[in-house]
């Protein structure tokens, strides 16, 4: 009866093994097409990264492949306006919106708010690739109030400020059409030899936000439309921690010959992004494919593309800014 067990007990894990053993799936390679990622706005140049798709089993040494040979066309009505060059960027360096540097930029051309665009990008051995945009008309800040509080000081990191900044945007909603918003704030920071440049995190509870954009758990924007403020006066609220800001909030600590590292001002820059339809689309079935990566029990999620014959995301923004300046 005993050797009846064991050998009962051996067929049953053999059909098991069996059981769990990996059928490869032979997807068919139907080759590589481009890939544009890019949110045009109109403080700033046009500029997109272009790359190109890779094989699902093929193993990526980067993020993502650069197209280094890519001819890129800008149109507004019909006509067309400009031809980008190719700049060199750091791959490795990922944008916090979701959007890789952009490595093709104009010199000349900047976005205006209401105007329709088309990108066309054409490469060697390539299908060529092609979107079209609107550029959303421009939702202007009509005040920004911030005002300072003090939390408990954390006892685990007693060097770290705790100083906390309440702000809240005020604007108006257009009537009678669909709008999407996106609120970012960021510094320029002036050292003596240097400048640099970052995104400052946030948090909100405000209810009308509706998506956050967020890398490593910490939130850097936040998104929302206007479905329960269409037409009316609104605001947003959020809070900034002094010490994304940095100085004068967290110790200026000396160098190595005694004195303090020397900075003479920081710009802290409020924005609130007008996106296009498409950006928010974009940003949505982002974060639910984050969300619902490595739980095999969900159905897959295709992120939103809006690009012809290629992948990736074209979108735009009219941008309106206010700024806070700590001078020491």
């Amino acid at each position: 009866m005993r050797k009846m067990k064991i050998v009962f007990v051996c067929s049953f894990f053999l059909i098991l093994l069996n059981a769990c053993q990996r059928d490869k799936i032979d997807i068919p390679d139907t080759g590589r097409k481009i890939v544009i990622n890019g949110l045009v706005t109109t403080d700033s140049l046009l500029n997109v990264n272009i790359s190109k798709s890779f094989y699902y089993n093929k193993m990526a040494m980067v993020y993502f492949d650069s197209l280094n040979n890519a001819k890129v066309f800008f149109y507004s009505n019909n006509s067309c306006i400009d031809s980008l060059h190719l700049v060199s960027v750091n791959p490795f360096l990922a944008d916090i919106n979701f959007f890789y540097p952009s490595n093709y930029w104009s010199k000349r051309i900047l976005p205006i708010p209401g105007k329709e665009y088309k990108i066309v990008v054409k490469a060697p051995g390539y299908p060529d690739a092609s979107a079209s945009i609107t550029v959303p008309n421009l939702v202007k800040i009509e005040k920004l109030d911030t005002s300072r509080f003090i939390v408990a000081p954390d006892p685990n990191y007693p060097d770290m400020s705790n100083v906390r900044f309440k702000c809240q945007i005020n604007f108006s909603d257009p009537a009678y059409e669909t709008n999407y918003y996106l609120i970012r704030v960021s510094k320029f920071s002036i050292y003596e030899w240097w400048t640099e440049t970052s995104d400052i995190r946030i948090t909100s509870q405000d209810p009308i936000v509706e998506e956050k954009l967020a890398r490593y758990n910490e939130i850097f924007a936040i998104a929302f439309s206007d479905k329960v403020i269409n037409g009316k006066k609104s605001n947003i609220q959020f809070i900034v921690d002094a010490n994304s800001i940095g100085m004068p909030f967290l110790d200026n600590s000396p160098t190595m010959d005694g004195n303090p590292i020397p900075i003479y001002k920081t710009v802290v820059y409020f924005s609130l992004y007008s996106i296009s339809e498409e950006y928010f689309w974009y940003i949505q079935t982002l974060n639910l494919y984050n969300k619902n990566f490595g739980n095999p029990l969900t159905e897959p999620v295709i992120i939103y593309s809006n690009i012809k014959d290629g992948y990736g995301i074209f979108a735009a923004a009219a941008v309106s800014s206010d700024s806070l300046v700590f001078n020491f």
